[in-house]
């Protein structure tokens, strides 16, 4: 049985997740914008730095899945590839790039700019 409710919101452009799950101590207390409170209370934000190295992993891993059940003639190689902008975290880029071992590419701010070479890429 379900004794309490997680809830999910995501920005205008979905670039922010803010995760919330306020009965996580047991108690209906209202949570309040200050970050510690929130995060005490259950409260994650997830930002598009957070999210980009997420769905990197989590797509690197179904490749590697994937290759796992086909012999190797068949394994699947396409070009992974991720694009950030100069405002990225550097953290973001560094994991990205040096632990998963996935190219990081960095473009100017703006879908005019990301776009094109996000489609250098087979998944970018």
């Amino acid at each position: 049985t379900r004794t309490h409710y997680s809830f999910y919101s995501v920005d205008g452009d979905a670039d922010r997740i803010v995760a919330s799950d306020p009965f996580a101590d047991g108690q209906a207390e209202s949570l309040k914008l200050n970050e510690d409170v929130f995060e005490k209370k259950g409260g994650v934000l997830l930002d598009g730095d957070r999210l980009i190295v997420l769905y990197t992993a989590f797509i690197n891993q179904l490749l590697s899945d994937a290759n796992h059940e086909v012999p190797v003639d068949m394994h699947l190689k396409p070009r992974i590839g991720v694009v950030q902008t100069a405002y990225a975290n550097g953290a973001s880029t560094a994991f990205i790039r040096d632990t998963l071992n996935i190219p990081v590419v960095i473009a100017a701010t703006g879908v005019k700019h990301l776009h094109p070479k996000a489609t250098e890429f087979d998944i970018g």
